[in-house]
């Protein structure tokens, strides 16, 4: 069974089975005849919504539960009051709707509907209005945490989906970086020794020996210039300098479609090696779950020397519900290597992060 159809398996035709309890107002054999088939009209109205049978008609269907239901609370017990459910299902999981829309709305007035009979008809007892009390308020409370639950996954969904376009920026933004490195040290390098291999093969045509030597020895010196700078690009691969690092992350935010504010009061001031490495990944790490997981508009990120060097990033987006000190495992992790600490000043409107790395 595939994903999606084991899905709507448990979150529709699951559901189904409840609806055995309407054989329970069954009395004779014309009540039979009336439940059987209305409740198989019930079923076909359901699965037409689910299987996406015909979008012309699928108003039909809904308002056939909603009568469904309603006939039923009605005619029979307060109980069928819980066949509300099949229609909240339908909502958060099928239409996706918003509780103002045009389909909550008539979950609504049904609900609001079956009250007012139920309360007016006198073949109910005092007990089983009183029951009816507490019916919607379990319906709504449990639909209000379906929609939230399934609203949460389609967020991460979304979010998953933004990890992979990310990955595949960054990924292209180092190859580019790499062929624009490769392009420009070593496409001018060889162009210079083709040129002069042609001038060395022509003065020795000519057996100018003096001259070929010389030519010779430049061709050394280049080729020996053209190692050291790819040694040097391969030295950057492993380790970028945190200005660097910083012009990289203003293009990662420009993909993300982000606005990024960067204040470092750091520039052109030395760093120990240690040091830097771990602001850059630090910097790395709190930039990387901006863009991935806070859905943020605009974030800004400073860095400054007060007592060691602090780093505050903050960005205006979905924040954090709670916090509990142990998240940004990785952060925390490398901090206390080095020594620092990070504290949430802020945990929403706007989410703010502040660092503290020790120059020791």
């Amino acid at each position: 069974m595939s994903k999606e159809r084991r899905f709507r398996f448990l979150r529709y035709d699951a559901a189904l089975v409840f609806l055995i309890f309407s054989l329970t107002a069954i009395n004779s054999i014309t009540s039979a005849v009336f439940i059987v088939l209305t409740t198989l009209l019930f079923v076909i109205g359901y699965l037409a919504i689910v299987r996406d049978f015909s979008r012309k008609y699928d108003w039909f269907f809904w308002y056939l539960l909603l009568a469904y239901i309603l006939a039923y609370i009605i005619l029979y017990h307060v109980n069928f009051f819980w066949y509300f459910f099949f229609l909240s299902n339908l909502l958060i999981y099928k239409y996706h709707d918003s509780w103002l829309s045009k389909r909550f709305i008539s979950f609504h007035i049904s609900i609001l509907l079956s009250l007012l009979l139920i309360f007016f008809l006198p073949s109910y007892s005092t007990d089983e209005k009183l029951q009816l009390l507490i019916l919607p308020v379990f319906i709504y409370v449990m639909t209000f945490i379906g929609k939230r639950e399934y609203n949460d996954r389609l967020l991460r969904a979304k979010m998953m989906e933004q990890h992979k376009t990310i990955n595949l920026l960054a990924a292209e933004n180092e190859r580019n970086r790499i062929g624009r490195d490769l392009h420009d040290s070593l496409g001018h390098t060889f162009a210079m020794m083709t040129l002069k291999t042609e001038l060395a093969l022509k003065l020795l045509e000519k057996k100018e020996v003096d001259s070929v030597r010389k030519e010779l020895l430049e061709l050394n010196q280049i080729s020996r210039q053209s190692m050291q700078e790819v040694r040097q690009i391969i030295s950057n691969l492993k380790f970028r300098r945190f200005d660097e690092e910083l012009l990289s992350l203003e293009e990662m935010f420009t993909s993300s479609a982000i606005t990024l504010k960067i204040d470092n009061q750091l520039a052109n001031q030395v760093l120990s090696p240690v040091l830097e490495s771990s602001l850059i990944m630090i910097v790395r790490e709190l930039t990387n779950n901006v863009i991935k997981h806070s859905l943020a508009q605009k974030a800004s990120l400073k860095i400054w020397r007060e007592q060691g060097i602090c780093i505050r990033m903050e960005d205006d987006g979905l924040g954090f519900s709670e916090w509990t000190g142990q998240e940004l495992h990785t952060i925390r992790d490398r901090l206390e290597m080095i020594g620092g600490s990070i504290e949430l000043t802020s945990p929403k409107n706007p989410t703010v992060l502040l660092v503290r790395l020790s120059e020791k």
